[in-house]
């Protein structure tokens, strides 16, 4: 699991984790296609639309690299107002 925080702010601006096992470390920028769509995230339904984004990478002459899944959502949540995302880092 990771957390992405806004740029500009400083490794000692933010929050200290309370837990030991949650670690905090600087990650060089980088660009991401990002596909995203709502209701449940299967894995079927993750990997159909990992494919979608490929393609689209592809078609445009952009290199993928490997997808990151990304759930914003408690269980609970309604699937037509569920927020979800593929992202592929791309070179």
């Amino acid at each position: 699991m990771a957390f992405i925080m806004p740029a500009g702010l400083k490794l000692a601006e933010l929050p200290k984790p309370a837990s030991p096992a949650v670690t905090l470390r600087p990650v060089p920028g980088f660009k991401t296609a990002v596909l995203r769509f709502s209701g449940w995230s299967s894995e079927k339904t993750v990997r159909a639309r990992t494919r979608q984004l490929e393609a689209a990478l592809e078609r445009d002459g952009l290199r993928p690299a490997a997808p990151v899944a990304a759930f914003y959502n408690p269980p609970f949540t309604p699937p037509f107002i569920r927020r979800n995302e593929v992202m592929i880092e791309i070179q």
